[in-house]
């Protein structure tokens, strides 16, 4: 499964480049939404293995799209500034995911591991309507 992963995470990374390179945040909000109703058909779909299987590798597609489309949408916004940019999209990114294991221990200790899909979810779909109403950064 996790090969699997990887592979649709490649796929995603591909699909997302050439879209973000003329549309960052509709890429993003397209991938926030993706990972958003993934999260939330995990919760839905219980310890069904073949469901569970499919929606992972869904979720490979989905966010191996993220790095590609944030780093464009990080560019256009500082052009004239790209390596402070990227640094700080790498910095963010290594930022979240600490603070998304942190957050998901606490809420699958306290509560249990679907808690975390169903706060996960959340998040992406709060990410979604921020890529959304942001309205910047996009070439016609």
């Amino acid at each position: 499964m996790l090969l699997g992963y990887g592979v649709a995470g490649v796929a995603g990374n591909f699909l997302a480049g050439a879209r973000a390179a003329r549309s960052p945040r509709r890429t993003l909000t397209a991938i926030a939404a993706a990972l958003g109703a993934v999260l939330l058909a995990a919760f839905l779909a219980g310890d069904s293995a073949p469901a569970g299987t499919g929606l992972l590798l869904l979720w490979g597609l989905a966010h191996g799209g993220v790095s590609v489309a944030l780093q464009s949408w990080f560019m256009a916004a500082a052009p004239d500034d790209v390596e402070t940019a990227t640094g700080l999209n790498v910095s963010v990114f290594c930022l979240a995911i600490a603070l998304g294991a942190l957050l998901g221990g606490l809420l699958a200790d306290a509560y249990s591991l679907t808690s975390v899909l169903l706060a996960g979810a959340a998040l992406a779909l709060a990410a979604c309507a921020v890529a959304a109403l942001s309205g910047r950064n996009d070439q016609p």
